[in-house]
Parts: C-alpha cells; sequence; structure tokens
C-alpha cells in the first residue's frame, strides 16, 4: 500500500534579516514538518544570520532586525514566548528534530562569521554543517 498523501513539500529561501519574516518562514516550516510534508529552508544573504553565532556564543539571530515596537530580536522573541508563540530556536530545532532540510548559502554569510559556529539550535539535533555550493569540504552536506 503507498504512504499515505502527506501534500505538497514546503520549501523557502530565507533571505531576509527581519525578525518577523524569520520567525513566520519557521512557523510554517515547523508546522510543514509537524504535518510530515517534506521540508527544506535555505538560508542565504541576511537570512543566514539566523543559523550562525557569535564568536561569544550569542546566537546570530539576535542580531536580527526587529519590529518597530521591541528593541531587539531577542526583546521580540522573548514577547511571543510570553504570549505561549514559540521562539526562534524551538521553531528552528523543532523543523531539523522533524526531519526538515537547512542549507545554508556560504556566500551568504559575512566573512569571519561561519567558522564551524552554527546556531545553537542546529547543534543540538545535527552533527554536521553544510553550505550549499561549498568548496570546503568540511562544510558540504545537509545541516
Amino acid at each position: 500500500m503507498p504512504p499515505p498523501d502527506v501534500g505538497p513539500a514546503f520549501r523557502a529561501v530565507v533571505l531576509s534579516g527581519a525578525y518577523e519574516r524569520v520567525h513566520h518562514a519557521l512557523v510554517l516550516a515547523a508546522t510543514a514538518a509537524a504535518l510530515g510534508r517534506p521540508t527544506a529552508l535555505f538560508f542565504t544573504m541576511s537570512g543566514c544570520t539566523t543559523v550562525t553565532r557569535d564568536t561569544d556564543g550569542t546566537p546570530g539571530w539576535h542580531r536580527l532586525t526587529p519590529t518597530p515596537s521591541h528593541p531587539s530580536a531577542a526583546a521580540e522573541d522573548a514577547a511571543l514566548k510570553a504570549r505561549g508563540v514559540a521562539d526562534l530556536e524551538t521553531l528552528l530545532t523543532s523543523v531539523v528534530a522533524l526531519g526538515g532540510a537547512v542549507l545554508v548559502c556560504e556566500a551568504g554569510l559575512p566573512e569571519g562569521s561561519w567558522g564551524g559556529r552554527a546556531s545553537p539550535a542546529l547543534k543540538k539535533t545535527r552533527k554536521g554543517w553544510g553550505g550549499a555550493a561549498s568548496p570546503d569540504p568540511s562544510l558540504r552536506g545537509a545541516l
């Protein structure tokens, strides 16, 4: 018997550096993955900030641009969490844990920002890091 139809695959290019846009992309991806749909997120340009971390260990997504009503992306994330909405790291971790693919465009990363420092949300759930079209063998493969 063929597997049940789970609906169309969900694919998104995350290229914005705006917290609300990244959060909404992750909400949609986590929902699709939870429904069993094949899911993939491709982070590029300013969206790459989401899946990196600073040298001091601070998640890169803290540098995303918040909406005008919040002083920082971290404050916006905390406000959503206080309202019972999944925070950004929970969503990112869920996408990966549910089998979603997370791809990162190495060309979209600011120079020196990668260095093997992936987001803690990804590090908790995956062992390897990847970069689309990466010439560096240590960065090849799906996250």
